[in-house]
């Protein structure tokens, strides 16, 4: 008969399982997973006391063969839990939240466009382990227990353990309040207790005096002290440069032979520049950008953006309430932390992504060039008459840094003379060549500005340290935790010359900081938090009241000030004017073509408020409409106005010329590529290769349809191939030969031409 202190051991032994197989494969190794529980024994044991609830529940089902089969389910999920949280760790420097629930599509979204090294057997192990248990179980335990009172009394403490415990896993009960780093409680506390501590955290913003009256009293306070604007409108240009980390700061850690970043350092003396604190590590983009636009802090857990932010009054809103038209500019896939929604919700006028524009864009590494995105802002403020605030989000120098070796891809070097392993040295050179990148992109832009007839100030930031990954970073001696890798360089910059310096600030603090300098920080709480960042004060009630009442509150000061900072009339990647049409006919066609005030945007056609892809129509007198819109998740997201036109003939007559021009194609020689008899129609490929683009095929009035290589099946049909070389099919009737040799008379004959639009 087995003994009580055998049951007990055999217990603990079940609770401590599942968190030892947890935090081993989130350390991705055991002995540190022992050496936590050793270091950290309060912890592991707070930890356990969550997993023997779980056990202790599950007592409460008679059959052993379920108990067994459901813990194994308990450790497969420690396991997933565990390997999900090394591989978060490693490429994002933040353990599993429960936020990170809400973005699912989007993790699915980043592994699928970047090569991840992630063992899939490892995940593949742990599902086969946990089959292997559950068929053991069922072989091994038989019986079943019977249904006492003790044994409902277990189940009992069980739930009372797993209610009660995820209450007390907070970051005051771990000793770590001063612990800004996600990764640095994980390793101390347990991934499972950092999880759950920051979702109480998140829910737990609750301020004691918080009501009306006490808002309205903080912000009436803060009003008081409001000097109005005094600055010069200029344009504000607001960079995020993603993943910026300079130079000096990795020379700390890597032996240069050779200046990265030449203009970027002999730029610094005309700015004013400063290292500036961010939320997190190696990523949290969304965290630095929330801060800079908002003057509010984003901490632990807490993600703004991740779960949709109510009406935020920002810097957008605040320069839109002066005239300023406030875009942003984001060249990559809108999914990300749900901007659309957000930007709208700080009051921008428009964003414009990778999803809204069919411009053609340089890849610079693995993203798009920083050149092609300084661009952009140039080409937005000439559209605009008015000011302009530009917010842009950079990608070129998005991690990882180890997809290709940019020394054989664009034959850059490795600029460092440290023997690092293979890994490591792949992403220092490549990041190191992105840098390059940045600096001659840079060069231009300045010089770009500073010719540019209005007032410009552009504010560039980092919205964290480069990425390269926890293994590299420890590689390098780069720190995971503490103040110095939380510090990013940023610098403000002024094409009339007027902005010199040096400070370092808070993210949150750094546009209150720029408006001021630019006389333009009227907004109460933007003058606040400026106040308190030259005053050095860091904690403040009013600072943290307001900004509790604008994030989680009944936002009182808002409707106090009659502030509503959500733009209604936001329109996803811009104004989408439809001036007109550009049209010309051919044969019994009228082809046209919709004239966009941004040529370059996205969109579907409506013709008679039907889709189409076709733009081309037949004659008719009949009444047409023609409408330009963009849908985003199969949703209307921004559409144009609609014009109207009574026939063709109106159309024609409205309608600017249709740019074209015509190819010869009977210069060409051919070869019979098919010859199918059976169908009646010849196939034929020219040796010498054409426009490709826009293109339609014309024997004499009669039409030739465009398609594809593959999908040729029937005479009077066109393709362009790969190499751009034309394919056409014609009915063998029309050849008058069943030789096939006149095509090149048939051709001169009804004078087959390639028109090419423009």
């Amino acid at each position: 008969m087995t003994k009580w202190w055998q049951k007990v051991l055999f217990f603990l032994g079940a609770a401590a399982f599942p968190v030892l197989v947890l935090e081993s494969l989130a350390r991705m190794n055991p002995l540190k997973a022992l050496w936590w529980v050793v270091r950290d024994p309060l912890m592991f044991l707070t930890n356990l006391c969550l997993f023997a609830g779980v056990c202790l529940v599950l007592t409460i089902f008679r059959r052993h063969k379920v108990q067994a089969s459901l813990y194994a389910l308990v450790c497969l999920f420690c396991a997933l839990l565990g390997l999900s949280n090394y591989y978060k760790i490693t490429y994002r420097l933040e353990p599993v939240l429960v936020t990170d629930l809400t973005q699912m599509s989007e993790a699915v979204t980043v592994m699928g466009g970047g090569e991840f090294k992630i063992n899939v057997w490892l995940f593949v192990l742990a599902g086969v382990a946990t089959i292997a248990a559950i068929v053991l179980s069922c072989i091994f335990l038989k019986g079943k227990g019977k249904r006492t009172p003790l044994r409902l009394l277990t189940a009992a403490v069980g739930v009372a353990l797993v209610v009660f415990i995820p209450t007390q896993c907070t970051f005051g009960h771990s000793n770590a309040m001063d612990r800004y780093d996600l990764v640095d409680h994980a390793e101390h506390s347990g991934c499972l207790y950092t999880a759950i501590a920051s979702e109480n955290y998140r829910h737990r913003q609750k301020i004691d005096n918080y009501g009306r009256q006490t808002v309205e009293e903080a912000y009436k306070g803060i009003q008081a002290d409001v000097s109005p604007a005094h600055g010069e409108k200029t344009n504000i240009i607001l960079v995020l440069g993603e993943s910026f980390t300079d130079q000096a700061m990795l020379s700390r850690y890597v032996d240069f032979t050779d200046t990265l970043m030449p203009f970027y350092e002999q730029l610094m003396p005309e700015c004013l520049t400063g290292m500036m604190y961010v939320p997190k590590v190696g990523g949290g983009t969304s965290e630095s950008e929330f801060e800079v636009l908002t003057g509010m802090r984003s901490q632990y857990s807490y993600n703004p953006y991740t779960m949709g932010l109510p009406p935020i009054n920002s810097v957008a809103s605040i320069l839109r309430e002066k005239g300023y038209t406030a875009s942003a500019i984001h060249w990559h896939v809108g999914v990300f932390y749900n901007r659309f929604r957000n930007h709208a919700m700080l009051g921008f006028d428009s964003l414009c992504t990778t999803d809204t524009t069919d411009m053609d864009f340089t890849i610079k590494g693995t993203y798009i060039s920083d050149e092609d995105h300084f661009d952009s802002t140039l080409q937005q403020m000439q559209r605009t008459e008015n000011e302009d605030f530009i917010f842009l989000i950079t990608m070129q120098n998005h991690g990882g840094y180890n997809y290709s070796d940019f020394r054989e891809k664009y034959g850059s070097d490795t600029p460092f003379t440290n023997q690092f392993s293979e890994n490591t040295e792949l992403n220092l050179a490549n990041y190191c060549y992105l840098l390059r990148e940045t600096d001659a992109a840079l060069e231009k832009w300045i010089a770009q500005l500073k010719d540019y007839p209005e007032p410009v100030m552009l504010v560039y930031f980092s919205d964290h340290l480069a990425p390269f990954g926890k293994d590299v970073f420890e590689e390098m001696g780069i720190p995971l935790s503490g103040e110095e890798v939380h510090r990013v360089p940023y610098f403000i910059w002024s094409n009339r010359g007027d902005v010199q310096g040096q400070q370092d600030l808070y993210a949150y603090q750094l546009m209150p900081y720029a408006l001021e300098l630019a006389g333009l920080n009227d907004d109460p709480f933007f003058s606040y938090v400026e106040k308190l960042r030259r005053e050095g004060v860091n904690q403040d009630e009013t600072y943290e009241l307001l900004s509790y009442d604008a994030i989680f509150g009944e936002q009182y000061a808002y409707k106090y000030a009659g502030l509503t900072p959500q733009n209604e009339h936001f329109q996803v990647g811009g104004e989408m004017d439809l001036s007109g049409v550009a049209a010309v006919q051919f044969g019994d066609r009228v082809y046209f073509q919709p004239l966009l005030s941004r040529p370059e945007q996205k969109y579907t056609l409506l013709v008679n408020g039907v889709e189409t892809d076709k733009n081309y129509l037949t004659p008719t007198d009949k009444d047409i409409t023609i409408q330009c819109v963009l849908y985003r998740n199969g949703s209307l997201a921004n559409q144009s106005q609609t014009l109207a036109f009574h026939g063709t003939d109106d159309l024609l007559e409205k309608a600017q010329p249709m740019d074209h021009h015509a190819l010869s194609v009977a210069k060409s020689a051919y070869t019979l590529e098919d010859d199918v008899w059976t169908k009646g129609y010849r196939v034929y490929r020219s040796k010498d290769s054409f426009e490709a683009g826009d293109t339609l095929l014309l024997a004499g009035d009669k039409v030739l349809l465009p398609t594809t290589p593959e999908g040729i099946n029937t005479g009077w049909e066109y393709a362009l191939d790969d190499e751009n070389r034309l394919l056409i099919s014609l009915p063998i009737d029309a050849l008058n030969s069943r030789s096939g040799n006149d095509l090149q008379d048939y051709l001169k004959a009804h004078q087959v031409t390639l028109i090419c639009f423009e």
